[in-house]
């Protein structure tokens, strides 16, 4: 693979995904097995390492945002000196507008699936009505897209917070943070797509326990992903292959939801899959709450 210039002549550009054959989402390992002098991470921390003029961020170990230090250019040819009208055109009206010291930054969708947005960095900028104008000065991808609401496209988990609700949230933080009206169920749960609207998934609260849960309806449209790459519909092997040893199995007998699951603690929470009665290869929901015990009772 050439250097990391950002350029569409050598079809090293930044696609939606990734930039030559590095998707963001990826292991180390997986990256390493493919390029040996990539230089490693440790899988435990934030960190930025820069291979073949390109900078790479690393979440846990996996692969979350890529910034050329040329400048960058995406596959449409979106890069330094770019009218921002052309990035508007082609990744629509930007999700998120940085304006600080350092000057402004603007986040356009890159794959919703797979949660990417380029962050473009822009000179002269300026609105006139809806319309944003200015200049791109650089190009970045990352697992940044901003996300939140529970009835968007895209639904991100991680081991403390599902979308922009967080664990022990009351049922009105809850609604206001996610932007949705909750249904109040019995037994202190709140759910979120009771009708099982095939638009969205299944969301619910349990104040009482400080949860949140997810799981999918039939014929689903909604994609529900953890921040580490997980699709939800996918196989608990496809969940251990990210998670790996990080994921404990946890097995109840008794209690309100007896059966198996996988608890991954997070800084601030736990993120718990749970697996289907009839198939133990099937993630029937995904749940998180403030710690990872006693998960049969809030999951």
């Amino acid at each position: 693979m050439s250097a990391c210039s950002g350029t569409s002549t050598d079809g090293a550009s930044l696609s939606r995904t990734g930039y030559g054959d590095i998707n963001i989402g990826e292991s180390i390992g997986a990256i390493r097995a493919a390029h040996p002098d990539f230089p490693n991470v440790a899988v435990t921390d934030i960190v930025t390492v820069t291979w073949q003029d390109c900078n790479y961020g690393f979440t846990k170990g996996f692969l979350s945002s890529i910034t050329p230090n040329s400048g960058g250019r995406t596959a449409d040819g979106v890069g330094p000196g770019t009218p921002l009208s052309r990035a508007t055109e082609l990744y629509g009206a930007p999700l998120d507008i940085s304006v600080n010291s350092s000057g402004t930054t603007l986040t356009y969708a890159a794959n919703q699936a797979q949660g990417t947005a380029y962050r473009m960095g822009v000179r002269d900028y300026s609105t006139s009505g809806s319309n944003a104008n200015g200049t791109v000065t650089n190009v970045g991808l990352c697992r940044c897209l901003p996300h939140g609401k529970w009835d968007e496209p895209v639904v991100v988990v991680t081991t403390d917070s599902i979308g922009a609700a967080t664990v022990g949230m009351s049922a009105s933080e809850v609604e206001r943070a996610a932007g949705v009206s909750l249904a109040e169920m019995g037994d202190g749960e709140y759910v979120f797509n009771t009708t099982r609207q095939p638009a969205y998934a299944q969301i619910w609260a349990h104040p009482y326990f400080g949860s949140l849960g997810i799981g999918p309806v039939d014929g689903q449209i909604q994609t529900v992903v953890t921040d580490e790459g997980y699709r939800l519909g996918e196989d608990a092997e496809a969940f251990l292959k990210i998670y790996g040893t990080r994921a404990k199995p946890v097995q109840y007998s008794g209690g309100e939801h007896p059966g198996h699951y996988y608890v991954v603690t997070g800084l601030h929470g736990s993120l718990v899959a749970a697996l289907d009665y009839a198939d133990g290869n099937k993630i029937a929901m995904l749940c998180v709450g403030r710690d990872g015990t006693n998960v049969n009772a809030w999951c």
